[in-house]
């Protein structure tokens, strides 16, 4: 007898040892039952979600996966746009597909699969691959994507590979590590020219007569988050070039419900009108950067985009965070910040014959290279720091 996997329709079902005995970690967000809850509740419009528990033969559960099927627009590319747009003419739904991830959109560049230590991992994965094909043929998914893995991930799902799925590259996601304490802090550990470019930024939202402030927890974030702003966020995902998911307002909303005072929203204002918000949670000592809204009518005014980010950092610093998760996309701003960036692949496998010979004959344009993301040298050197702190003492 070998291994066996359940599937369930709600996280809710799960049962609550299995879950905690994959998602040991208390700093792992990606895994937190209330942000997974918050998502079955609000996104059942736009997906449908399941997790995956799979077990070894004495029945202890030894993986753990979270899945959702979305109906994916396989169209959307430059070359392909105006031929897909006569085609649906008569064709309604022609490139358009059911596609089974294992793995959530939220947080960004983040998988949503847990294998116990000390589990085969080539029969765990062998066995997932199954229960996403199971999934798949029930729910009409034609394709299937295991997602969101760094390099060194991706070194231990060699299986995948050998089982038909094709590795794609996707965005890059960037960290931003270093014990600040604040954007004081941060200011004085990055080289002259940077802090700069931060510091006319800065100058150029005091003279506008910007304000910026922060909300938490589960009275003031849903109060402040009203379907205004979240026309914000819908501006800046309309905007965007990689486009899965829209969330709903009332998602923003039940993040300050259920994350309480870890949940924060940092609010730009010109008089009373909200020109920017980002939304973000904490866990301990690591800050997740998730949505960000923009009016942007109002964009040049005060550098809005960058002071968005910039007192977002500080509210995070001032709060203990050490490790800043700034998700995917804006790469050059995000690397100039002094962030780490990791190249991120996915695994996909068509089941059926036909577009699967088309994903691999025309792989190229179907899965192509990201460009690489410049990486700059921000910080000072540590031998510097170290000389202008011990400076600083002395003259205190």
């Amino acid at each position: 007898m070998g291994l066996s996997h359940s599937i369930y329709a709600s996280v809710t079902e799960v049962p609550g040892h299995e879950w905690d005995l994959l998602t040991a970690d208390e700093t792992d967000l990606t895994m937190d039952r209330r942000l997974i809850g918050a998502y079955e509740a609000t996104m059942g419009g736009q997906c449908r979600s399941f997790t995956i528990v799979i077990r070894d033969e004495a029945g202890k559960a030894i993986g753990l996966a979270c899945a959702c099927l979305f109906r994916v627009d396989m169209g959307h590319f430059p070359w392909l746009d105006k031929l897909v747009a006569r085609a649906r003419k008569v064709w309604r739904n022609c490139l358009r597909m059911g596609v089974l991830f294992c793995g959530l959109p939220i947080p960004a560049g983040q998988n949503h699969l847990r294998i116990a230590e000390g589990a085969d991992r080539a029969a765990v994965l062998t066995e997932l691959d199954g229960a996403m094909d199971d999934l798949a043929r029930d729910q009409g998914a034609m394709i299937v994507v295991v997602k969101e893995f760094s390099n060194d991930e991706c070194d231990g799902m060699q299986t995948l590979l050998e089982r038909g799925y094709l590795r794609g590259e996707i965005p890059a996601r960037h960290r931003l590590v270093g014990e600040f304490g604040s954007f004081v802090d941060y200011l004085a550990s990055i080289k002259a020219r940077y802090r700069w470019q931060v510091n006319r930024s800065l100058k150029k939202l005091k003279e506008t007569g910007l304000r910026v402030e922060q909300v938490r927890g589960p009275v003031d974030l849903p109060r402040v988050y009203t379907d205004e702003a979240h026309r914000l966020y819908e501006a800046v995902q309309g905007r965007s070039k990689f486009r899965l998911e829209r969330y709903p307002a009332e998602f923003m909303r039940e993040l300050g419900r259920r994350f309480g005072d870890d949940a924060s929203l940092t609010c730009i204002y010109q008089g009373e009108r909200l020109a920017a918000f980002t939304i973000g949670l904490a866990r301990d000592s690591i800050y997740h950067n998730l949505y960000s809204g923009l009016d942007y009518d109002l964009r040049t005014e005060g550098d809005l985009y960058f002071n968005l980010f910039y007192h977002d950092l500080d509210f995070a610093w001032q709060r203990g965070a050490k490790v800043v998760h700034l998700g995917q996309t804006s790469d050059n701003f995000k690397s100039r910040l002094g962030s780490k960036w990791e190249p991120m692949y996915l695994f996909i496998r068509p089941r059926n014959r036909i577009i699967r010979w088309g994903l691999t004959t025309f792989s190229r344009w179907a899965l192509p290279r990201m460009e690489p993301v410049e990486a700059y040298r921000v910080f000072k050197a540590p031998e510097r720091l170290s000389r202008r702190k011990t400076l600083r003492r002395m003259v205190d």
